[in-house]
């Protein structure tokens, strides 16, 4: 060591000692480990909050929203005819409007009500035995008023059961909301 520097250093101790503790923003520096230490705390925290964010479940089924189900429909016999007397679903089953309503199938099928059975529940094995009566396109409150009517044939192709078809079909527009009346011989 040169001779400068033994009298750089003990003049260098005492400045250092006389204007105490060096600050960074205002935070001395004895306490930039504490800050260090509780960034270093905090950022562990928020990775294993955000972590449990993602884990995977149970696969779930797909969202499937079907056209509300048709209430209350009238069937009334006169004569050689029946009348079958319904409105128009205007919503879907979670309750959006307008209802996604392609067409509504009419079928026909005659049954013979028991002592113990009055009334039978709808079964899937009924369309083998029904005979398709009516074929209703649905027009949506968005559709422009002049859109054309999809083909019947197109329709029918679209069926639950196109071996029902047995003999004419009707085909009329109806709108969603709105009564409709169904005539059958």
């Amino acid at each position: 060591m040169t001779a400068s520097r033994k009298i750089l250093r003990p003049a260098a101790a005492r400045a250092y000692a006389s204007r105490g503790p060096v600050t960074c923003t205002g935070v001395p520096f004895a306490c930039t480990g504490v800050l260090f230490a509780c960034t270093g705390v905090l950022v562990m925290l928020c990775a294993v909050l955000l972590a449990g964010c993602g884990v995977r479940g149970q696969p779930r089924p797909p969202l499937r929203i079907a056209p509300a189900a048709i209430t209350a429909p009238a069937a009334t016999r006169l004569a050689d005819r029946i009348y079958v007397e319904f409105t128009v679903p205007d919503r879907d089953t979670d309750g959006t409007t307008p209802g996604d309503i392609g067409w509504i199938e009419v079928y026909a099928l005659t049954t013979q009500p028991t002592a113990q059975r009055p009334e039978e529940p709808f079964s899937e094995d009924w369309l083998e035995a029904s005979t398709l009566v009516a074929v209703l396109p649905v027009r949506s409150p968005a559709a422009p008023p002049d859109a054309p009517l999809p083909a019947l044939d197109d329709l029918l192709d679209e069926a639950q059961n196109r071996d029902a078809v047995r003999g004419p079909v009707a085909y009329f527009e109806v709108a969603q909301g709105e009564a409709a009346t169904v005539v059958d011989r």
